[in-house]
């Protein structure tokens, strides 16, 4: 009851945190990798041909574009995204070179998708997305055991008639 009082909460409210899954650093690493063999293989087709000190430096960029990504922007980016939802309310906290939060109160979500592409389904990751009342958002690689209740009790809410809807005198079609 005291650590309730100390973060603010309810008795009866529950916090949830999602953390994007484990295999989420494997899913953007490899899609960076597919993305990056077009110039590898430019540079490589025509360093032959083309041994200029301007070829060398722009492979040397894209190379080392590569690398940052690789070894930097992407374990940033998978380390700080989470989201968390807690009194009627779904928080997206992300962000790598400052913080972005993008929230939502559950009364204003209108559509909820949970969608996979192959790759995705592959390493049994699922992304979400969340459309409301002037906003989108957009919840990549949750893990497949985390999303689909995610998904279920958003659309829960959704189904769920709210406030005067739930007497009768809800609007009218």
């Amino acid at each position: 009851m005291e650590e309730q009082a100390q973060t603010g909460q309810c008795p009866g409210e529950m916090e949830e945190i999602l953390w994007a899954g484990k295999s989420a650093l494997v899913y953007w690493r490899l899609r960076l990798t597919l993305y990056f063999l077009i110039p590898a293989f430019l540079s490589g087709v025509f360093i032959g041909f083309y041994r200029s000190l301007v070829w060398i430096i722009l492979t040397g960029l894209w190379l080392l574009c590569y690398l940052l990504f690789f070894l930097g922007y992407y374990p940033i980016k998978r380390h700080r995204l989470y989201l968390r939802l807690n009194s009627g309310r779904l928080s997206v906290y992300g962000g790598v070179i400052y913080w972005r939060i993008r929230s939502i109160e559950l009364a204003n979500i209108q559509t909820v998708q949970l969608i996979s592409s192959p790759l995705l389904a592959l390493l049994r990751l699922r992304t979400l997305i969340v459309n409301g009342a002037g906003i989108s958002i957009h919840i990549p690689c949750l893990a497949r055991e985390d999303a689909k209740p995610l998904y279920e009790r958003l659309t829960g809410d959704i189904l769920e008639p709210k406030g005067d809807e739930a007497d009768g005198k809800g609007r009218e079609a």
